[in-house]
């Protein structure tokens, strides 16, 4: 993956310790976790595991954090930042209506995403592909549609670190408080394209614009 500007240990697609066993008592990289990078953004073609074609929705912005959830944090989900280390280390998927999250987790690592305890991207800005709702069945997602996180059993359920999209209207009375506000606050971006409800559980362009 090509950078645009600053420098970095890795690129997207892969993590710290790149398979090696993390060590718990001595994390590595401890000084590199919060930075945060520009990528170009890139596809990968159907049936290639190497090459890869720029595309023209303009850069990607990535930050390094560490995973502390305790469980591998799969691609294409948002996830949130552990109590007392925001923007460095992330504890787990999104899980409730509207809140706030760090990021979306790197789509291009492997399927079996980032292991617990190592450093990994998080995508903060840029065109992605992330992860639709389980129950995405009421109505379709449509290009240009305002998206934010859903609400989960816990951080760590299937269910969690995924999204839906806003189909309601803002009241005055919703300008400062309510679910509303909260949505329009910590909306994670617009959908960049379509997706039936046939599409549940399938990744989704989305313009991520998460606030610092």
């Amino acid at each position: 993956m090509a950078i645009v500007t600053g420098s970095t240990p890795f690129g997207l697609g892969q993590t710290y310790y790149s398979g090696r066993t993390v060590d718990t008592s001595n994390y590595g990289g401890i000084n590199l976790e919060g930075q945060v990078c520009t990528f170009t953004n890139v596809t990968v073609p159907s049936g290639s595991t190497t090459l890869r074609t720029p595309l023209n929705d303009g850069p990607i912005q990535a930050r390094l954090v560490r995973n502390v959830s305790g469980i591998a944090l799969l691609p294409g989900r948002l996830v949130i930042y552990k109590a007392l280390f925001q923007d460095r280390r992330v504890d787990g998927y999104s899980s409730t209506t509207a809140q706030r999250v760090a990021g979306v987790v790197d789509p291009w690592l492997p399927s079996t995403g980032v292991p617990a305890n190592d450093l990994f991207w998080i995508i903060i800005s840029g065109t992605v592909p992330v992860r639709r709702s389980l129950s995405n069945s009421a109505a379709d997602d449509a290009e240009g549609d305002t998206l934010y996180a859903i609400t989960a059993a816990t951080s760590q359920a299937t269910t969690a670190g995924r999204f839906t999209r806003w189909v309601g209207t803002f009241s005055a009375a919703e300008t400062t408080d309510g679910t509303a506000f909260a949505i329009q606050r910590n909306a994670i971006g617009l959908a960049m394209s379509a997706c039936t409800t046939a599409g549940t559980n399938a990744n989704m362009n989305v313009r991520i614009r998460i606030d610092p």
